[in-house]
């Protein structure tokens, strides 16, 4: 069984919860949601953590074109700051991570780039 996380598309400028439907990347259909954290919110869905390294070409490219559409339909309503492909946080859906802390930028940078 392999391990399961929180896969991290981009950060957006809101603080509420929003979803933007199935279109997780994994091709099991995930939910893309927010998880907020003051005015700005990580958009991620469940998934689970997979070497990239061990699948075929095709494969990847599958999961590389799954997460560019995510982005995109996002980009319909929000600016995106987006994170690089491949980058996921070791939470279960029980639990939230607290991805503001994992972030290569602290929030406060991240709303300093404007986002909305």
């Amino acid at each position: 069984m392999s391990k399961e996380g929180k896969y991290i598309y981009g950060v957006i400028g809101t603080g509420e919860k929003k979803s933007f439907g199935p279109i997780g990347i994994g091709e099991r259909g995930d939910e893309v949601y927010t998880v907020p954290y003051q005015d700005i919110a990580a958009v991620t869905s469940d998934s689970p953590i997979i070497d990239y390294k061990s699948l075929t070409k095709d494969v990847v490219v599958r999961y590389l074109l799954a997460y560019q559409s995510a982005i995109e339909q996002v980009m319909k309503h929000h600016t995106v700051i987006p994170f690089k492909f491949a980058q996921w946080l070791g939470a279960t859906k029980s639990s939230e991570p607290s991805w503001h802390r994992a972030t290569p930028s602290s929030p406060m940078h991240l709303k300093r780039c404007r986002i909305r």
